[in-house]
């Protein structure tokens, strides 16, 4: 194996993403701030942050990246270190960076029959929790993405926060 980089993979923080359920029941939102740096923390080696000094120095941008998972490297890692980047760059701030999220999952499928995903109930809740704008998946659902950005539009003149995209295709495989 030598002359091969070895993927590392980080183990998902499912007990922080569990710990999201007071936020939901009560509708209130969790501090994005300590909650990527609590998941950016038990990243072991921790991601390295390069080129900081050249992002804008108006912090209100679109940050855009890739999104790419793969087994042991979950969207949710790759979304908090770049929440811990912007923090650093910018300074504290609740939260670093205002995500856009895919708020629904495709119906579930079992045999002729399609139901209704659990995420299309869970997922709204969790981006609200966190602070994110919630749009649904692959035009299921336009209206709610039209709500989520007209709140875009209504809030990004008083935010002094980039707005963070991954955005995401509907064919191929997760890592692909």
């Amino acid at each position: 194996m030598e002359g091969q980089a070895r993927l590392i993979r980080y183990p998902a923080p499912w007990d922080l993403v569990f710990g999201l359920t007071p936020y939901i029941a009560k509708g209130t939102p969790r501090n994005v701030d300590e909650f990527s740096a609590e998941i950016v923390r038990r990243m072991q080696p921790g991601p390295v942050y390069e080129g900081l000094d050249r992002l804008p120095e108006d912090p209100r941008f679109l940050l855009v990246a890739n999104h790419y998972q793969r087994k042991g490297l979950w969207i949710l890692h790759t979304g908090a270190a770049l929440t811990q980047a912007i923090r650093q760059r910018y300074g504290p701030g609740d939260p670093p960076v205002r995500w856009v999220v895919t708020a629904n999952w495709p119906p579930v499928r079992i045999g002729p029959w399609r139901f209704p995903s659990p995420g299309d109930w869970l997922l709204p809740k969790v981006a609200a929790a966190l602070g994110c704008y919630p749009v649904s998946f692959a035009r299921h659902n336009p209206g709610f993405t039209a709500r989520s950005l007209r709140r875009i539009l209504r809030e990004a003149p008083r935010s002094n926060r980039p707005i963070g995209l991954f955005p995401e295709g509907v064919a191929g495989a997760a890592g692909v």
